[in-house]
């Protein structure tokens, strides 16, 4: 509430980000309303929620999809949230429960008929899948597979899986 310019305010969403507290909630809508005709600054604003740990973080990222800022056919916009999700969010990304993994990989399916180049980056999130437990192994591997099966799959989202699935 007192930061004087917009860095200090990612700054002080950034210190945020872990906190179960409502005042996180309120101030991500507070910035949100500031700067919603700011489309640079919201793919800052999308990371920042993409990276929380908080218990409900998968759902939140979900919700973000119908959000007004988020832009499906917009490879920053999907970067900020799909990719940043799956790369700097190991503990929601990686939940024993396997939703991370088909969530990442249900978008890779959905992008790569309007982006295979912007899909198969939010593919490369599951390459470190064999540094992971035995159990989060197989969820991924089952993702890898299922997005392999996609009739229609292009070149690229195809060359990242496959390469994964046999290193």
């Amino acid at each position: 509430q007192n930061a004087k310019n917009m860095t200090d305010e990612i700054g002080a969403l950034g210190a945020l980000k872990r906190s179960e507290s409502p005042i996180r909630k309120q101030e991500l809508q507070a910035f949100y309303a500031k700067w919603n005709k700011e489309p640079l600054v919201m793919n800052k604003w999308l990371m920042i929620q993409a990276q929380s740990p908080v218990k409900t973080a998968l759902e939140d990222v979900k919700a973000l999809v119908n959000d007004p800022v988020f832009d499906k056919n917009n490879p920053n916009k999907i970067s900020s949230l799909f990719t940043v999700f799956a790369k700097f969010n190991a503990i929601r990304f990686n939940d024993i429960s396997g939703a991370g993994y088909r969530f990442i990989a249900d978008q890779v399916i959905d992008i790569d008929s309007r982006n295979p180049q912007t899909a198969s980056r939010v593919a490369s999130s599951f390459n470190m899948w064999k540094t992971l437990d035995t159990k989060r192994q197989e969820l991924v591997k089952t993702e890898l597979q299922r997005i392999l099966a996609k009739p229609g799959l292009s070149s690229n989202v195809f060359e990242i899986v496959s390469k994964s699935l046999a290193n």
